[in-house]
Protein backbone atom coordinates (compact mmCIF):
# COMPACT_ATOMS: atom_id res chain seq x y z
CA UNK A 1 0.00 0.00 0.00
CA UNK A 2 1.60 3.38 -0.94
CA UNK A 3 1.04 6.00 1.05
CA UNK A 4 0.92 9.86 0.76
CA UNK A 5 0.32 12.91 2.46
CA UNK A 6 -0.41 16.00 0.99
CA UNK A 7 -1.22 19.47 2.14
CA UNK A 8 -4.75 18.77 3.50
CA UNK A 9 -5.60 15.40 1.58
CA UNK A 10 -4.28 12.08 2.99
CA UNK A 11 -3.62 9.24 0.22
CA UNK A 12 -3.38 5.62 0.12
CA UNK A 13 -3.71 2.88 -2.78
CA UNK A 14 -4.44 -0.50 -2.79
CA UNK A 15 -4.31 -3.08 -5.99
CA UNK A 16 -3.60 -6.24 -6.50
CA UNK A 17 -3.39 -8.33 -9.95
CA UNK A 18 -6.12 -10.60 -10.69
CA UNK A 19 -5.61 -13.99 -10.04
CA UNK A 20 -3.21 -15.90 -11.97
CA UNK A 21 -1.62 -12.94 -13.21
CA UNK A 22 1.53 -10.51 -12.56
CA UNK A 23 0.47 -7.54 -13.30
CA UNK A 24 -2.80 -4.90 -12.89
CA UNK A 25 -4.92 -3.23 -15.74
CA UNK A 26 -6.00 -0.91 -12.93
CA UNK A 27 -4.46 2.23 -11.74
CA UNK A 28 -5.05 5.58 -10.60
CA UNK A 29 -4.11 8.93 -10.30
CA UNK A 30 -3.64 11.52 -7.55
CA UNK A 31 -2.60 15.32 -8.74
CA UNK A 32 -2.35 18.16 -6.10
CA UNK A 33 -2.86 21.41 -8.34
CA UNK A 34 -4.23 25.12 -7.36
CA UNK A 35 -6.88 24.76 -5.52
CA UNK A 36 -7.55 21.31 -4.79
CA UNK A 37 -6.81 17.53 -5.77
CA UNK A 38 -7.52 16.00 -9.21
CA UNK A 39 -8.31 11.98 -8.41
CA UNK A 40 -8.85 9.08 -10.98
CA UNK A 41 -9.44 5.64 -11.15
CA UNK A 42 -8.59 2.92 -13.80
CA UNK A 43 -10.05 0.02 -14.52
CA UNK A 44 -8.60 -1.37 -18.64
CA UNK A 45 -10.71 -4.09 -19.97
CA UNK A 46 -9.17 -7.51 -19.80
CA UNK A 47 -6.19 -8.77 -18.46
CA UNK A 48 -2.63 -9.17 -18.61
CA UNK A 49 0.18 -7.10 -19.90
CA UNK A 50 -1.61 -5.26 -22.71
CA UNK A 51 -4.11 -3.68 -20.13
CA UNK A 52 -1.43 -3.31 -17.71
CA UNK A 53 0.68 -1.44 -20.46
CA UNK A 54 -2.86 1.03 -21.31
CA UNK A 55 -3.53 1.52 -17.64
CA UNK A 56 0.43 3.15 -16.85
CA UNK A 57 -0.41 5.20 -20.08
CA UNK A 58 -3.61 6.57 -18.88
CA UNK A 59 -2.10 7.31 -15.37
CA UNK A 60 0.98 8.99 -16.86
CA UNK A 61 -1.28 11.00 -19.34
CA UNK A 62 -3.90 12.08 -16.44
CA UNK A 63 -0.85 13.43 -14.72
CA UNK A 64 0.03 15.05 -17.79
CA UNK A 65 -3.15 16.58 -18.20
CA UNK A 66 -4.50 17.46 -14.71
CA UNK A 67 -6.99 19.65 -14.74
CA UNK A 68 -10.62 20.63 -12.41
CA UNK A 69 -12.11 20.29 -15.66
CA UNK A 70 -12.84 16.54 -15.37
CA UNK A 71 -15.64 16.13 -17.89
CA UNK A 72 -13.52 17.82 -20.33
CA UNK A 73 -10.36 15.14 -19.48
CA UNK A 74 -12.96 12.46 -19.86
CA UNK A 75 -13.94 13.74 -23.33
CA UNK A 76 -10.69 13.81 -24.07
CA UNK A 77 -9.24 10.30 -22.54
CA UNK A 78 -12.24 8.87 -24.76
CA UNK A 79 -10.32 10.29 -28.15
CA UNK A 80 -6.77 9.32 -26.75
CA UNK A 81 -7.73 5.43 -26.38
CA UNK A 82 -10.06 5.16 -29.46
CA UNK A 83 -8.74 1.82 -31.13
CA UNK A 84 -7.99 0.61 -27.77
CA UNK A 85 -9.34 -2.00 -25.88
CA UNK A 86 -11.06 0.52 -23.63
CA UNK A 87 -11.26 1.05 -20.18
CA UNK A 88 -13.85 1.98 -17.38
CA UNK A 89 -12.86 5.21 -15.22
CA UNK A 90 -14.14 8.07 -12.73
CA UNK A 91 -12.60 10.88 -12.30
CA UNK A 92 -12.96 13.71 -9.52
CA UNK A 93 -12.10 17.47 -8.28
CA UNK A 94 -12.23 17.90 -5.06
CA UNK A 95 -12.42 21.59 -4.32
CA UNK A 96 -14.00 22.49 -1.15
CA UNK A 97 -16.77 22.64 -0.13
CA UNK A 98 -17.82 20.36 -3.34
CA UNK A 99 -16.48 17.49 -5.41
CA UNK A 100 -17.27 17.20 -9.12
CA UNK A 101 -17.12 13.54 -10.15
CA UNK A 102 -17.75 11.86 -13.98
CA UNK A 103 -17.37 8.15 -14.44
CA UNK A 104 -17.93 5.58 -17.19
CA UNK A 105 -18.24 1.60 -17.04
CA UNK A 106 -17.87 -0.30 -13.93
CA UNK A 107 -16.16 2.23 -11.25
CA UNK A 108 -17.76 3.49 -8.57
CA UNK A 109 -16.80 6.75 -6.52
CA UNK A 110 -17.90 6.78 -2.59
CA UNK A 111 -17.64 10.31 -0.05
CA UNK A 112 -18.26 8.71 3.13
CA UNK A 113 -18.82 10.66 6.82
CA UNK A 114 -22.26 12.08 8.12
CA UNK A 115 -24.53 11.76 4.69
CA UNK A 116 -23.00 9.19 3.01
CA UNK A 117 -23.21 9.17 -1.36
CA UNK A 118 -21.99 7.11 -3.82
CA UNK A 119 -21.92 8.01 -7.29
CA UNK A 120 -21.88 4.80 -10.10
CA UNK A 121 -20.27 5.34 -13.07
CA UNK A 122 -22.69 6.08 -16.31
CA UNK A 123 -22.53 2.74 -18.69
CA UNK A 124 -20.14 2.73 -21.60
CA UNK A 125 -16.41 2.23 -21.94
CA UNK A 126 -13.98 4.58 -22.99
CA UNK A 127 -12.39 4.62 -26.14
CA UNK A 128 -15.34 2.69 -27.53
CA UNK A 129 -18.87 3.80 -26.17
CA UNK A 130 -19.46 6.88 -24.81
CA UNK A 131 -22.87 7.85 -23.55
CA UNK A 132 -23.38 12.13 -22.85
CA UNK A 133 -21.34 12.08 -19.38
CA UNK A 134 -23.10 13.55 -16.75
CA UNK A 135 -21.19 14.99 -13.74
CA UNK A 136 -22.18 14.97 -10.52
CA UNK A 137 -21.46 17.65 -7.50
CA UNK A 138 -21.29 16.79 -3.89
CA UNK A 139 -20.41 18.55 -0.45
CA UNK A 140 -17.53 18.31 0.43
CA UNK A 141 -16.79 18.46 4.33
CA UNK A 142 -13.73 18.31 6.58
CA UNK A 143 -12.67 14.70 7.37
CA UNK A 144 -14.78 13.25 4.50
CA UNK A 145 -13.36 9.75 3.46
CA UNK A 146 -13.46 8.94 -0.25
CA UNK A 147 -13.29 5.42 -1.50
CA UNK A 148 -13.25 4.53 -5.41
CA UNK A 149 -13.39 1.39 -6.46
CA UNK A 150 -13.54 -0.76 -9.67
CA UNK A 151 -15.03 -4.17 -10.06
CA UNK A 152 -12.09 -5.76 -8.13
CA UNK A 153 -13.80 -4.55 -5.50
CA UNK A 154 -17.66 -5.87 -4.64
CA UNK A 155 -20.37 -3.87 -7.15
CA UNK A 156 -22.86 -4.11 -4.06
CA UNK A 157 -21.08 -1.93 -1.43
CA UNK A 158 -22.90 0.69 0.29
CA UNK A 159 -21.60 3.50 2.06
CA UNK A 160 -23.23 2.54 5.28
CA UNK A 161 -20.76 -0.63 4.93
CA UNK A 162 -17.82 1.49 4.12
CA UNK A 163 -18.64 3.86 7.44
CA UNK A 164 -18.42 0.56 9.65
CA UNK A 165 -15.47 -0.66 8.11
CA UNK A 166 -13.56 2.59 8.40
CA UNK A 167 -15.34 2.90 11.91
CA UNK A 168 -15.80 6.74 11.29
Amino acid sequence: MDRLTMQAYQYAHAARPCFGETVSGDGHVVVELEGGLFIGIIDVLGHGYEAHELARFCEQWLREHAHPDVLHLMQQMHLELKGSRGCAMTLAWLCPPKITVVGIGNTVFYRIKDQPKSVAAQSGILGQIMPTLRPTEIPLVDCDLIFLTTDGISEHLDSLQLMAWFSL
